[in-house]
């Protein structure tokens, strides 16, 4: 009779423990599927235009993912795009929990960062809607990989 309120009181520690462990991480589809939505929100705004970049005018050259966590379990995720606009400028996007932190890259630290998929800015790059980078998507439809 006196083991009946122990095995209770471990069975509420243990529900406790899965449901914090439960819900406490996002699964990694999650984090991809929310920074995506944030990189896409901020492509069709102002900010983005002032850089010269929108949906159909940049290319994402090259993604890197910082994926956070332990134990199988992602705790934190940054996804961080490097862009070149439409004008051949370089841009980087980072998304974090609380917005996205964009900037122009110097062309001499885009150079050693995208290394061979560097272009020099005064190699003219044909931003019309059919010259478009093929396979490169930075709209609405994006989904990073």
């Amino acid at each position: 009779m006196q083991t009946a309120p122990l095995v209770l009181i471990f069975v509420g520690i243990v529900a406790a423990w899965l449901f914090a462990a439960m819900g406490k991480g996002k699964g990694l589809d999650t984090f991809r599927a929310e920074t995506t939505a944030q990189f896409n929100v901020w492509l069709a705004s102002q900010s983005a235009s002032q850089l010269g970049l929108s949906p159909d005018r940049c290319e994402i050259v090259k993604r890197e993912e910082t994926i956070g966590g332990g134990d199988g379990a992602v705790d934190s995720y940054t996804l961080t795009l490097f862009l070149r606009t439409g004008t051949g400028q370089y841009a980087m996007f980072k998304s974090t929990p609380t917005g996205p932190y964009v900037k122009l890259v110097e062309s001499s630290v885009a150079r050693v960062v995208l290394k061979d998929r560097y272009v020099p800015l005064e190699v003219t790059v044909d931003v019309r809607p059919e010259a478009v980078l093929r396979n490169v998507s930075c709209g609405a439809r994006h989904e990073p990989t």
